[in-house]
């Protein structure tokens, strides 16, 4: 099978999807048990909903020659959210590669061809987005992390998606644990009303003191949950 070549690795062009919670509750209809889409998977409905959200994406990818990321869907398919919905180990890693099965489903039936395809391991915090975990380490966070990380390895990902972070202890332990599985890694803060992180740094300040203490192993960073007007005034170009 043709490897895809990644965001940071050219200067092609790539889509993703937007929003698939969003979608899913307020375009469908469907209750999300602890914001979890993977758990949908087991309702042949919602699937079948789902294969029509990445596919109309995915079609767009190859009307524009683009690459398409695949991502979200196991935002919070790590150990503790797996557990407040009943998921052991083996079962959890199991709906972390069937979402990548979906991924593939979806990318045959649009067409898309594999050197264009890209599987992202998305990662979601250890804990609640919006509210500030100071006691969770970088160490914790990796050793935290890494089960899913090697997941996502054995299930054949080509990169590993972290969103909504709020820490850089956080960021450092998931972006070590990506590195140590040999996989890159996308780090994706969230900002406050106040342009900075809930931890207190600037986004330019996160990002530094990331790549300072990993040695830069994050393939590119990015911000979400923020307009994009909120996200200059924290970025000094160099």
């Amino acid at each position: 099978m043709a490897i895809p070549t990644l965001p940071h690795q050219t200067t092609d062009l790539f889509l993703t999807d937007g929003g698939t919670e969003t979608w899913l509750m307020y375009k469908r209809g469907f209750e999300l048990e602890e914001f979890a889409a993977f758990h949908l998977l087991h309702d042949a409905k919602a699937k079948a909903a789902l294969h029509e959200y990445y596919r109309a994406f995915a079609e767009i990818a190859v009307q524009h020659g683009a690459g398409f990321i695949f991502d979200s869907l196991t935002y919070r398919a790590s150990r503790d959210w797996g557990r407040l919905l009943g998921y052991d180990e083996s079962r959890l890693a199991e709906m972390n590669h069937a979402c990548f099965e979906l991924y593939r489903d979806v990318a045959r039936a649009a067409g898309l061809h594999a050197s264009k395809t890209v599987i992202s391991g998305c990662i979601g915090p250890k804990g609640d987005a919006y509210k500030l975990d100071q006691a969770l380490t970088a160490e914790g966070a990796e050793a935290y992390h890494s089960e899913q990380i090697a997941t996502f390895k054995a299930g054949g990902a080509h990169i590993v998606t972290a969103l909504t972070l709020n820490t850089t202890a956080e960021a450092i332990g998931i972006a070590r644990a990506a590195q140590s599985a040999d996989l890159p890694s996308v780090i994706s803060f969230t900002l406050e009303k106040n342009r900075c992180l809930r931890s207190g740094e600037s986004l330019q300040e996160a990002i530094e003191t990331v790549d300072a203490l990993t040695g830069a192993a994050p393939a590119y960073s990015m911000s979400y949950c923020a307009h994009p007007g909120d996200c200059g005034p924290g970025v000094t170009r160099g």
